[in-house]
């Protein structure tokens, strides 16, 4: 293995270090929050039609939003995060006029 790339990471034996270090390259953070917000969550992102990770991924980015713009409705704020993603999925320049 090459030690540059691995460094002295403890791999597991038996089991292909380059999958073992693909894993750790795309690893989430695991992060405690209450039964009471992630029951919640999961209502919602059924509804939403999110995973659970993402409709808490979705919160906290509007959440985080609306604290660095306190002034913002949050009507508001969901416009420009759907605008942003039409963008993404439009190549087209939009054309004014």
């Amino acid at each position: 293995m090459n030690k540059k790339i691995y460094g002295d990471y403890p791999f597991i034996k038996g089991v292909d270090k380059k999958k073992q270090y693909a894993t750790l390259c795309y690893m989430s953070t695991v992060i405690r929050i209450s039964d009471e917000l992630a029951q919640e969550a999961k209502t919602r992102s059924n509804v939403e039609k999110r995973s659970m990770t993402g409709q808490v991924e979705y919160w906290a980015k509007i959440g985080r939003i609306a604290e660095d713009n306190p002034d913002l409705p949050f009507s508001f704020i969901r416009e420009i995060l759907l605008a942003q993603e039409e963008t993404k999925s439009k190549k087209e320049e939009y054309v004014f006029g």
